[in-house]
């Protein structure tokens, strides 16, 4: 069953709060949108649950703001760097591009990309956190890595401790 929600909300939010939210408005959906733009999906759809309007109105913004540019979104096999410490990366580290994903399941248009960086760490961003994190593209596409299928994140850590990804991030 399609959830249905209060669309004059979710125009206000798109074009009000979620705008407010970047110019640091200080109303409560401005303070929502902050905190949905930086928790894991995981927390989101937990959010959702109370504020299920908030969750969809961000899910389109993401959608109209970030997947209309897919031709920059970095392919599968991309070698970027990141300018911003992050987890455990530090600024300057390289890392390879292992997936693009979508936000929506009804709806697969990537708007994000899975990074893998030299140390083993990794994690999923949107086009937004590419921009605060000042994640550029390389030039260099691995073709290798340009097939390869993203299962899981245990796979995933298993090609890394393997070595799948060393020729690509030792090299630089």
């Amino acid at each position: 069953m399609k959830k249905v929600f209060n669309e004059s909300e979710i125009k206000h939010y798109l074009s009000i709060d979620i705008p407010n939210s970047f110019r640091q408005g200080t109303n409560f959906s401005c303070e929502l949108f902050r905190l949905i733009r930086k928790v894991d999906p995981q927390n989101q759809s937990k959010l959702s649950k109370v504020y299920p309007e908030h969750l969809e109105a961000w899910r389109r913004y993401e959608r109209i703001t970030f997947c209309d540019d897919q031709e920059n979104l970095p392919e599968v096999g991309s070698i970027v760097k990141i300018g911003e410490s992050v987890m455990n990366v530090d600024s300057g580290s390289y890392g390879a591009v292992y997936e693009r994903y979508s936000l929506d399941e009804d709806n697969d248009e990537p708007c994000g990309i899975g990074i893998i960086f030299e140390n083993g760490e990794y994690d999923g961003f949107s086009r937004s956190d590419l921009e605060a994190l000042k994640v550029t593209h390389t030039g260099r596409v691995d073709q290798r890595l340009k097939d390869y299928h993203f299962e899981n994140v245990i796979k995933l850590s298993e090609d890394y401790r393997n070595g799948m990804f060393d020729s690509v991030l030792k090299s630089k």
